[in-house]
């Protein structure tokens, strides 16, 4: 990643290959979603491995008489957390901070942290249970919590999309929406996706 690109041997053009990609993507699209579940208080190793590929020196970030600047500027993030029984930017929370850092850090402020958390409790913050004793999953909608948190229709209907919602299918929170990231490109808001 240090060497210039012109510089580059073909090994080296090999391996950064899929980081390319991902940071190409990344510069072209206007809005990301991240979709993520605390896993014992922090994020997927997947979706750790993806910022790994997108936080590239010269690419997504620079080094000034400052400090770092992000080179990803005027995007938009919608980051979706779900969690069964740790509460959102609570203490025990290491995954939305370090995500809310990690897009900064690459340029990406305009960041929208939607809660799906403590979805294994009920009012009380008892754990619900099944007839045999098992922790029960919330039921959850995607689009629903979208919804409530004023996501445009474009990107509820991509959650939709990929969550495969309505499909009657018994699923776990993270199969829902939570997917480990997907970014979409659009030019505004009230217009057609592309994907």
């Amino acid at each position: 990643n240090f060497t210039d690109e012109a510089d580059r041997t073909e090994t080296q053009t090999e391996r950064l290959a899929q980081s390319d990609r991902l940071v190409a993507e990344l510069q072209r699209m206007d809005v990301l979603i991240i979709g993520a579940p605390i896993y014992n208080f922090g994020i997927p190793a997947s979706l750790k491995a993806w910022i790994d590929m997108i936080a590239r020196a010269q690419k997504t970030f620079r080094y000034t008489q400052n400090g770092p600047e992000g080179l990803l500027k005027g995007k938009k993030a919608y980051v979706v957390i779900a969690s069964g029984g740790v509460e959102v930017d609570s203490q025990y929370d290491f995954a939305t901070p370090y995500l809310r850092q990690a897009l900064s850090f690459v340029g990406i402020t305009d960041i929208d942290v939607i809660a799906a958390d403590q979805l294994t409790k009920d009012e009380q913050g008892a754990i619900i249970k099944g007839s045999f004793g098992e922790c029960l999953r919330h039921p959850f909608s995607g689009v629903a919590m979208a919804y409530k948190h004023g996501v445009p229709p474009e990107v509820m209907h991509i959650i939709a999309t990929h969550s495969h919602e309505g499909e009657k299918v018994q699923r776990s929170i993270e199969s829902i929406i939570f997917q480990p990231f997907f970014s979409i490109k659009c030019k505004t808001h009230s217009l057609p996706l592309c994907i």
